[in-house]
């Protein structure tokens, strides 16, 4: 099958089980020609829970995934990763329900990946922003289900539910991290191949206790975690946030951007959308702000439409000197 009936095929089955509104694969395949994919980190960003976001990104991540990439980077923590990758390999929805797929919307699209997983065995989905409760209730009592000795960090940890406070999960995270080295055998012991998992949740830099204080603190941890990534994982990912992180200047993408040049290639595409359907305010319309909303040249008032085109704002892509990239305008879905 060709390239350009794949992305038809695609195109059906994005609108077919997400209720999605004609995406334009013919606009797609113009604005992606344009860019070059080797060695090169994709980024998307979305407005999350608004109408035609998530078939959309099942199409992009179909054609992406059939190029080699590997990875979906995206705004959730590792613990909440690692129970979405369990689903993806195991097909049980039951650990859904301690991530934010327990709701319709984002489960239907874990469903989603699930058969894109069945396509390309090989992608994962890697988590670099904060960990929620909920998702370490069940990942430690996954872990921890048989131990029964006497470590206080351990039983610590055990005592986390989705009901903890931000603060009291970072505090007990920081007093396991200043602990490690002493304790790092026996969490060798415990935990066996899910050592390097476990180290990975202790030591992310991102607390969900810094949220309510300043975004800002959190996307510098976020531009942290990033950071940490070789360049050979990151030519193979595809990084997933809110447009938001991407657009404003205080966070993570104004100061990530700069450390790419001359070591990775990037395609940014930014979803706009204009008269959207809001799935978390029962159907209340959704339209992007600016800078976003400046690339609508006119109101789509009864016209239906995904469409892509190619653009460039250096403030948006600081990234080389065309300083192009893709928006995707979601009208009227």
């Amino acid at each position: 099958m060709n390239r350009y009936l794949l992305l038809m095929l695609l195109s059906f089955l994005g609108n077919l089980l997400f209720g999605q509104k004609n995406i334009d694969s013919l606009t797609y395949e113009k604005a992606i020609d344009e860019f070059n994919f080797d060695n090169t980190l994709v980024l998307i960003g979305e407005a999350h829970e608004v109408e035609g976001t998530y078939g959309l990104e099942t199409f992009i991540l179909s054609d992406l995934l059939s190029k080699g990439y590997e990875h979906i980077i995206y705004e959730g923590g590792v613990s909440e990763a690692i129970l979405l990758n369990e689903y993806l390999e195991t097909g049980n929805e039951a650990v859904l329900d301690y991530t934010r797929a327990r709701g319709k919307h984002y489960r239907n699209y874990m469903k989603s990946l699930f058969n894109l997983k069945l396509k390309f065995p090989s992608f994962t989905i890697t988590g670099v922003d904060f960990e929620r409760a909920v998702c370490l209730e069940k990942v430690f009592s996954n872990w921890f289900v048989n131990y029964n000795d006497n470590n206080e960090m351990l039983l610590d940890l055990i005592q986390i539910t989705g009901k903890t406070k931000p603060k009291k999960v970072k505090e007990i995270i920081l007093r396991v991290r200043a602990s490690w080295n002493e304790n790092v055998e026996i969490y060798r012991e415990v935990l066996g191949s899910n050592l390097k998992l476990f180290r990975a949740i202790i030591f992310n830099p991102v607390f969900q206790a810094d949220f309510g204080m300043s975004s800002k603190k959190r996307d510098e941890a976020i531009h942290n975690h990033l950071k940490a990534f070789d360049q050979l994982y990151l030519s193979k990912s595809v990084v997933i946030f809110g447009s938001n992180h991407f657009t404003n200047p205080d966070y993570f993408w104004s100061a990530y951007a700069p450390s790419l040049k001359d070591k990775l290639n990037c395609v940014l595409i930014l979803l706009a959308y204009q008269n959207c359907n809001n799935l978390m305010k029962n159907g209340k319309k959704y339209s992007s702000v600016e800078p976003l909303s400046n690339f609508f040249l006119s109101n789509y008032k009864v016209e239906t439409a995904i469409r892509f085109e190619v653009v460039k704002d250096s403030e948006i892509s600081p990234l080389d000197t065309n300083n192009k990239f893709i928006i995707a305008k979601l009208i009227n879905q």
